[in-house]
């Protein structure tokens, strides 16, 4: 998501774009999407394109989160704090706090099929 969040902050895109297109939707509409439905209903119903990478690329990312993310994150250094020290100073909370305070609560509700 900060990944998103740089490359649209860097090419100019309003704030409010960015908070929605890259945290909102995911909290909002994709993550209870794919908790309710599991994984791979959600790659199964993508684009070719996308069903494509997203099987190419699933087990090589997996590897790096199990062999080599997990292991710094659980250990007792986590070596270079750069990236977290970078998220917490992050504008878009400032962004996210504003925008939270616009919208009305929404209450999420998915059904079984």
């Amino acid at each position: 998501m900060m990944a998103q969040v740089d490359v649209l902050k860097d090419h100019g895109h309003p704030y409010s774009e960015i908070a929605n297109e890259s945290i909102i939707e995911a909290v909002d509409s994709l993550n209870p999407y794919m908790s309710h439905n599991g994984v791979s209903y959600m790659v199964d119903n993508c684009s070719t394109t996308a069903r494509l990478g997203a099987r190419k690329w699933a087990s090589r990312f997996d590897y790096i989160l199990k062999q080599q993310a997990f292991p710094i994150i659980g250990g007792a250094s986590v070596g270079d704090n750069t990236p977290f020290d970078k998220f917490l100073a992050s504008d878009i909370h400032e962004v996210l706090a504003v925008c939270a305070e616009l919208r009305p609560s929404v209450d999420i509700s998915l059904v079984p099929r």
